[in-house]
């Protein structure tokens, strides 16, 4: 499975080369963090929540803007909601971050085997 840093530069990469392909795997991506939501609670649905609302964010923008970490006054560059959230890393958060790693680079895939065939 791919790493969040390559799957990051795969965004930013799709962002630049194909900005309407771009909006639609943001908003498959947004779409399917909101489906994971519903079966999460507490402190994980509120970050996948809010991760939902970036990636929806940047599907309407066309920008990785709603995707930028905070900066040091808390709010990120785009103005919107941050992909960043306070939730810690450890073995209930684990199965967390996988399961959106997945939904990201599932989608990425299925952009990346779209385009290739369609060329």
């Amino acid at each position: 499975m791919s790493g969040p840093g390559q799957l990051w530069s795969e965004l930013q990469s799709l962002a630049q080369s194909d900005p309407s392909e771009f909006k639609e795997v943001t908003a498959k991506i947004a779409s399917q963090l909101t489906g994971a939501e519903s079966s999460m609670s507490g402190q994980q649905a509120s970050f996948v929540s809010n991760l939902a609302k970036s990636f929806q964010e940047a599907s309407q923008t066309g920008s990785m803007s709603s995707l930028e970490p905070p900066t040091s006054q808390g709010q990120n560059p785009g103005g919107g909601g941050s992909a960043q959230s306070s939730i810690s890393a450890g073995p209930d958060n684990d199965s967390l971050f996988q399961q959106i790693q997945s939904i990201i680079s599932n989608a990425l895939n299925s952009a990346s085997s779209s385009t290739t065939s369609s060329t």
